[in-house]
């Protein structure tokens, strides 16, 4: 894949990413999630020595995996009009193994301050 296919498939995956997240933020709360993701999340955090506040939604969002994230949005979603095309992007996701285009596109990134993101993508809501 050349650079700039390379480049505009990453942004297009980062909005999608982010268009999730935001959905998350904007329609859930701690509370509506499931119990187990965020005690693995918590897990993972602490294990890796990352600052994280596990009262904060931002915070559990910029630390979910894309599939954390799409099943926290399908749980959110269940009893709304947007179910459909949650459930229609998610399948697309997997039937296109777009989680490996994603892991080819957008490797882990060092941040300067020394906090080393898990994800396979920058900060969905700035740094």
């Amino acid at each position: 894949m050349n650079k700039e296919m390379k480049r505009k498939t990453a942004m297009v995956l980062h909005q999608i990413e982010e268009s999730i997240g935001n959905f998350v933020l904007n329609n859930g709360n701690i509370e509506s999630f499931n119990v187990n993701t965020l005690e693995n999340i918590h897990k993972r955090e602490v294990d890796k020595g990352r600052l994280f506040d596990s009262n904060s939604i931002k915070d559990i969002i910029e630390a979910t995996y894309l599939d954390e994230l799409f099943r926290f949005a399908l749980d959110l979603a269940k009893d709304s009009s947007v179910i459909d095309s949650i459930n229609y992007l998610y399948a697309l996701f997997h039937h296109l193994d777009i989680y490996w285009v994603f892991q080819r596109i957008r490797p882990p990134i060092p941040v300067t301050s020394g906090h080393l993101f898990q994800c396979i993508r920058p900060p969905l809501f700035g740094a």
